[in-house]
């Protein structure tokens, strides 16, 4: 008996890796997903937020404007507020819906210091 050689090795992995690639392929196959389009993010006008979740329009203006609910702000005087916006739950610390670029630019320069 022998001592297997590097040649010996290298043929057995070429004679083993052609099935075993096949293999792994099938397996991918079997589970790929089709992909799927990003959800759209519906805005409602406060009223209509306010309406769906029986609050005050006033209170959702004043929510959105502290950043207690996903809101953006659409020119001087219109917001739009997410429709599936949780209640009650603060946003993430230094978010806010009235982030302007200015804003972040200054908060930014604030942590470079």
């Amino acid at each position: 008996m022998s001592t297997p050689t590097i040649v010996d090795a290298l043929r057995t992995i070429a004679r083993e890796l052609p099935p075993a690639l096949e293999f792994l392929a099938s397996e991918l196959e079997a589970r790929a997903v089709a992909p799927t389009a990003p959800v759209a993010i519906e805005m409602v006008p406060p009223s209509v937020f306010a309406r769906e979740h029986s609050l005050n329009t006033a209170t959702v203006r004043q929510m959105a404007h502290d950043g207690r609910i996903e809101a953006v702000r659409i020119g001087k005087r219109q917001w739009r507020v997410r429709r599936d916006s949780p209640i009650g739950q603060p946003l993430a610390r230094g978010v806010t819906s009235m982030d302007s670029p200015a804003e972040r630019a200054r908060r930014l320069v604030e942590k470079l210091k």
